[in-house]
């Protein structure tokens, strides 16, 4: 099997978030997406508010709180940044063994799923109308799913159609599906 790129725009960027790269085994492919950008500033958000609590229970700073229950509360923000910090998610691609494992993991503890490839027909591209709970507002939201006798797997979902499109052709080349547009 070989490795299938994704298409790349003028400046020579990748269109596709999906980052598939070969593997030390043959026919395997695997994608991994790290935190994001929101994800990284919820972290340091947890983690700054936990050190003012950690701070506060140790005494170096004055609070009403009982310093205790600042010390305790403190330490649980900052286990929450750094579960934040540590979650991946990703895909393995296995076409030797057709299999396709979706996996998850915090703290190294992993959690994974996985689906045999012929239980997959397609690549879905589906557009979801969203309300913004204020007067007359609403936004688009596109996602890329496989589709077959199994429960569809989600795969990606952006505000931006040309993203999801680019996904979605990218992701029918690697996975050998058929890709059905339904926007």
């Amino acid at each position: 099997m070989e490795y299938i790129p994704p298409a790349r725009d003028a400046s020579g960027r990748s269109r596709s978030p999906l980052q598939f790269r070969k593997t030390r085994e043959a026919g395997v492919l695997a994608a991994t997406r790290d935190f994001s950008h929101g994800q990284t500033i919820l972290m340091l958000i947890l983690v700054a508010v936990g050190a003012v609590g950690i701070l506060t229970g140790l005494g170096v700073m004055e609070a009403n709180a009982p310093p205790v229950l600042s010390f305790l509360f403190g330490s649980a923000f900052i286990g929450g940044g750094i579960a934040v910090m540590s979650f991946r998610r990703g895909l393995v691609l296995d076409h030797p063994r057709g299999v396709l494992t979706r996996w998850w993991s915090v703290f190294g503890l992993r959690h994974q799923r996985q689906t045999p490839l012929e239980r997959l027909e397609k690549v879905a591209l589906s557009v979801e109308k969203r309300d913004t709970y204020s007067a007359n507002r609403y936004y688009w939201v596109y996602h890329v799913s496989l589709e077959g006798h199994l429960k569809p797997v989600r795969l990606y979902s952006s505000m931006e159609a040309q993203k999801a499109t680019a996904f979605a052709e990218h992701a029918a080349e690697v996975f050998r599906l058929y890709c059905e547009d339904r926007t």
